[in-house]
């Protein structure tokens, strides 16, 4: 069993390439490894148009959770201890920062994207675990490659045992100094089967002025749309080196505010440094993943659990209720 040695799939750096085989997939790893972050899509993919992979033809042979800090080793188990419960075949990845979870698939589902969806969701909800929303039901998503060092955190990605989990988050951290003589732990007997969860997801039709383009500076463009931004997403907007979580909630509220993905993009491109720009909206393509997805944001409480709240802020907007 492997995670990662179908073919085609992408390769990225984080730019994407095409790869079409095992030796040229080694063969940028052997290149690049501690030198650039490096990922692969979760899928390889049936077909291929102009050099790129077509998203659409996924083969879906895992679902992925990934989990990000503060709790990222907690939702690890919760999830970890139901797979085994139900017997369900995975394998858990240390990202060198946060944690990967891995479920193998019985057979490729007719509705891809909504049935992953609809199954990550009613995990979230029966475990009470906080999932990446960015990587739900994405089928061109980008995963770290096991083994390779992860620039940020300082650490290989590696597999990790029950064991490991079980001695916690520093032991794997000291683990994950080296990459060598690590072996991939497989559990479970049975491949899940999504046939439950395999539906297409009604989307209610209401006309929002998301429709709408408008051109200008970022004051024009707020004042055009009446949009009056908290504090919290002021600040968000003054940092040019916005991280992928705040990003995140940024690209929604802006989305909730009104604004077209188009309209959002053109913000990001006015107040993300030209790096982060291209990192969020070409590489990880984050503004049509939320917009596809329709993904709805958090409110002030969340902002105040997470610290970005402003001492001082009295909006009444919707978007920060």
């Amino acid at each position: 069993m492997n995670l990662f040695l179908k073919f085609p799939r992408e390769i990225g750096f984080p730019e994407r390439r095409l790869v079409k085989t095992k030796e040229e997939f080694l063969k940028f790893i052997n290149i690049y490894n501690g030198h650039k972050n490096l990922y692969t899509t979760v899928y390889a993919f049936r077909e291929i148009n102009n050099f790129r992979a077509n998203y659409e033809t996924a083969i879906i042979d895992k679902v992925f959770f990934d989990f990000d800090p503060p709790n990222a080793l907690e939702n690890l188990e919760k999830i970890t201890n139901y797979a085994l419960d139900n017997n369900i075949m995975f394998t858990n990845l240390f990202s060198g920062r946060g944690y990967h979870h891995f479920q193998f698939v019985e057979q490729d589902p007719r509705y891809k994207k909504d049935a992953m969806k609809n199954y990550v969701h009613y995990i979230e909800e029966l475990l009470t675990i906080n999932v990446d929303p960015a990587v739900i039901g994405d089928l061109g998503r980008l995963t770290r490659i096991p083994f390779t060092w992860n620039l940020k955190g300082e650490r290989y990605c590696i597999p990790i045992s029950l064991e490991d989990i079980k001695k916690g988050h520093e032991f794997i951290k000291m683990k994950a100094v080296n990459k060598k003589n690590k072996p991939f732990y497989f559990y479970g007997e049975k491949r899940l089967n999504l046939s439950p969860w395999d539906y297409a997801i009604q989307h209610e039709k209401i006309e929002l002025n998301g429709t709408r383009e408008i051109s200008g500076t970022l004051e024009e463009l707020f004042a055009k749309a009446n949009f009056q931004p908290g504090l919290c997403i002021k600040n968000f907007l003054s940092d040019p080196n916005l991280g992928n979580l705040k990003r995140l909630h940024l690209i929604t509220a802006l989305k909730e505010g009104g604004f077209s993905s188009k309209n959002v993009k053109n913000i990001l491109k006015q107040c993300l440094s030209q790096r982060k720009y291209l990192h969020s909206v070409r590489e990880e393509r984050q503004v049509d993943n939320i917009f596809d997805k329709d993904y709805c944001g958090k409110g002030c409480s969340h902002f105040m659990k997470m610290g970005w709240c402003v001492k001082g802020c009295k909006k009444t907007h919707p978007v920060y209720v």
